[in-house]
């Protein structure tokens, strides 16, 4: 696998998040999510707590990441209209992307 573990089970737990809500997000929901076998989910992260707050991190990450993109290619806002207009360029396109 080339990617780190930890990350294929963050991002399969986001995604059984999604698909299922709180509710369906358990160990062996995000083991079968990431085709791993049953038990790999509790052997990184022991509890409930654990999963939850690796998987907060991870969408961190990824925000953090897409906005260190977003800042490479936008020019920096110089008056408070063009934040403004650029905090609503990124709420569109983060709610219809």
């Amino acid at each position: 696998m080339s990617t780190d573990r930890r990350t294929v089970l963050t991002d399969a737990a986001i995604a059984v998040l999604a698909d299922t809500g709180m509710r369906g997000l358990t160990h062996r929901a995000v083991d079968r999510a990431a085709g791993l076998p049953d038990g790999t989910t509790s052997a990184y992260y022991r509890t409930r707590q654990a999963l939850l707050t690796a998987l907060v991190r991870r969408l961190v990450a990824l925000d953090q990441a897409e906005l260190q993109e977003i800042g490479a290619r936008v020019p920096v806002p110089r008056t408070v209209g063009d934040m403004v207009a650029g905090l609503a360029q990124f709420a569109a396109a983060r709610l219809t992307g």
